[in-house]
């Protein structure tokens, strides 16, 4: 039987403050609500090697490069219930991933104002 992936693989706040500290809070708030830069269109973000989707309450993002898959229960609830396919990804990981993200939206969609 293929196992779940672990629920909080991060604390939530160690979550919420790295995410803060790449995005800034502003556009964190934006990027969950779904109208980050020029996207208006719900929490669907597509670039280079990110796809970002919401089923149902729960929100991911997944790294295409590398298969690497975090998952949030609701969307403005930043953190909560988080989960990680990748049991060794650390937050130095998730930081780095991130920054990818956030420097690829600006390029994908725009600054955010």
């Amino acid at each position: 039987m293929i196992k779940p992936m672990k629920q909080n693989h991060f604390e939530r706040d160690k979550f919420c403050e790295v995410f803060n500290r790449v995005f800034g809070e502003k556009d964190t708030i934006d990027f969950v609500s779904g109208a980050f830069g020029k996207h208006n269109a719900g929490f669907d973000y597509q670039t280079w090697n990110f796809k970002c989707f919401c089923i149902e309450e729960d929100y991911h993002i997944l790294d295409l490069s590398t298969g690497v898959l975090i998952v949030w229960y609701k969307g403005m609830h930043l953190g909560r219930c988080n989960q990680c396919s990748r049991p060794d990804f650390t937050l130095k990981d998730f930081e780095q991933m991130l920054s990818e993200l956030h420097t690829e939206l600006i390029e994908f969609y725009g600054e955010n104002k």
